[in-house]
């Protein structure tokens, strides 16, 4: 586990460079939308990527990939992301350090403490299907967390 100052390094970071999401899509097996937590990173170095990779190693849904531009002129971009119930547990761990994305990441937490919200720790995250009202409840905490990006890009 990382320690309290790379926690509070993490965090930095992540205030700068990490997005947290709720993604909604459609299931093309069900007329219901999924809903799933992912936290990323995204930088043109790779040190930090691969620090935040070695960081949160071994935890489930974890990956790390490079992003190539067709633009020559473009660099490259070096990607660490997580989803689901390891995404919770990265923005539990960055959230007493955090400071620009402090409300962001408290919505994330508490949007899996919905009593729906799978707590499994295994490959798919063990989906349930919701009903109506739920996933109603899933896409307004999506929405929050938009709402929260667009009024900090605007301080």
């Amino acid at each position: 586990m990382a320690t309290e100052t790379e926690l509070a390094w993490a965090a930095g970071f992540f205030d700068g460079e990490g997005c947290v999401l709720i993604s909604v899509a459609a299931r093309s097996t069900t007329k219901h939308l999924q809903t799933s937590l992912v936290v990323s990173v995204v930088n043109t170095d790779r040190r930090p990527i691969d620090k935040f990779s070695s960081m949160f190693a071994g935890w489930k849904g974890q990956t790390s990939r490079v992003k190539f531009w067709l633009n020559p002129n473009r660099r490259l971009q070096y990607e660490w992301s997580v989803r689901g119930l390891a995404a919770r547990d990265v923005c539990a761990a960055l959230l007493p350090y955090s400071v620009v994305k402090r409300e962001q990441l408290a919505v994330a937490v508490e949007f899996y403490t919905l009593p729906w919200r799978s707590q499994r720790r295994v490959a798919g995250g063990g989906y349930t299907l919701r009903t109506a009202e739920q996933v109603l409840i899933d896409v307004q905490y999506a929405q929050r967390l938009k709402e929260l990006k667009r009024a900090s890009a605007h301080t």
